[in-house]
């Protein structure tokens, strides 16, 4: 189900036994804007996870790769 909030947010939700209060009827207009809203939310926030893994994967990398580097500066005192 998707809902719209009072302050204009778009929400889907998928727990069909909460209480959801209708203002007014929806129009088809309302449930096309809704549920594009809804897709675009999760079409960004997709790249935006993959992105945050790789930037975590990527700083333990360099974390290791200085950890690394600093026995190995320290082997050569």
């Amino acid at each position: 189900m998707i809902v719209k909030h009072e302050n204009g947010d778009w929400e889907a939700i998928g727990d069909l036994s909460e209480t959801v209060t209708a203002e007014h009827p929806a129009s088809v207009l309302d449930m096309k804007l809704g549920a594009s809203e809804v897709v675009s939310d999760i079409e960004a926030s997709e790249p935006a996870t993959i992105t945050a893994h790789q930037l975590m994967a990527m700083t333990a990398q360099m974390q290791q790769a200085a950890r690394n580097q600093s026995l190995a500066d320290s082997l050569k005192l």
